[in-house]
């Protein structure tokens, strides 16, 4: 399977098993963002943990990585514990 077959299956599972969640936009006041959009995506911050939500506010990857890069061509860097991962 190509990495980016990979990447959209895993996308479209987030998607699918926060499906209820990504239904609600989240308030504004619940995070503070400095982030700027890239490929349709802002990182968010929570608890100190970073995630992904959409420009209509949105989470659409839930806020459990210790690191996240911006999307760049179609894909983010993040980092669980000790281990780096492409989302």
């Amino acid at each position: 399977m190509s990495i980016k077959k990979s990447t959209l299956l895993l996308v479209l599972t987030l998607n699918i098993a926060y499906a209820g969640f990504a239904s609600i936009p989240l308030p504004p006041s619940s995070f503070n963002a400095s982030y700027s959009f890239q490929e349709g995506l802002c990182k968010i911050k929570i608890n100190g943990k970073y995630g992904f939500i959409n420009k209509e506010g949105r989470m659409l990857i839930p806020c459990k990585y210790a690191y996240a890069s911006d999307f760049h061509q179609g894909f983010a860097i993040v980092r669980t514990e000790n281990q780096y991962t492409f989302i």
